[in-house]
């Protein structure tokens, strides 16, 4: 960890690890014990809608804010944006208004996909796949190792999701739960109690 000088005002922390590691240590560490009113992951380059959420750095970190008690918004922009985020910083401050003026259901956190030229805001469940690991290709190195680097292809897995509302250029927004439990398995899953050791 390092302090930063953020324009000529701000102050702030630059970590060495994963996101969820920068948001751990921030609000344990870094905030000499402060509670958090909001946290706030991204803003992300490329979008982290559907299935995509579960590899997210920028998703993990707003979840890891949420195992410590702050309410959280991960916030992704389609990479077409490039490295032009104002579009996304203004709209993502709207969000953070409302959350801290309306707050946040216990145990919930957004997760914010921002498309180019959007026609409005939904709130959708995160379902649905844009982009899968179709294989890997395969490249020796100096050392003897192998990189294996992900070939990625397109996907048509677009129920009505997060996933559909962002290709249709709505910005999506997926209430994501802490709790992952599939209540429904439940009564499928019985013979659990059969299994003997």
């Amino acid at each position: 960890m390092r302090r930063v000088q953020i324009g000529e005002d701000g102050e702030g922390y630059s970590v060495e690890g994963t996101p969820a590691e920068a948001a751990g240590l921030g609000i344990m560490a870094l905030s000499g014990g402060a509670p958090f009113d909001l946290v706030i992951a991204g803003i992300n380059r490329g979008e982290n809608t559907g299935l995509a959420n579960l590899y997210s750095g920028t998703v993990n970190a707003a979840m890891e804010a949420l195992v410590r008690g702050a309410p959280a918004i991960a916030v992704s922009q389609d990479a077409a944006y490039d490295d032009d985020f104002a579009f996304s910083a203004a709209l993502t401050r709207k969000f953070a208004d409302r959350v801290l003026k309306y707050g946040l259901p216990q145990g919930v956190m957004l997760n914010v996909n921002i498309p180019v030229d959007p026609r409005g805001v939904v709130i959708v469940p995160s379902r649905g796949l844009s982009v899968a690991v179709a294989g890997f290709d395969a490249s020796e190195q100096e050392d003897g190792a192998v990189l294996y680097a992900p070939r990625m292809a397109a996907v048509n897995d677009m129920p009505d999701g997060d996933v559909r509302a962002y290709l249709e250029r709505y910005v999506s927004v997926a209430p994501l739960a802490l709790d992952r439990t599939s209540n429904d398995a439940f009564g499928e899953l019985g013979w659990i109690g059969d299994v003997e050791f």
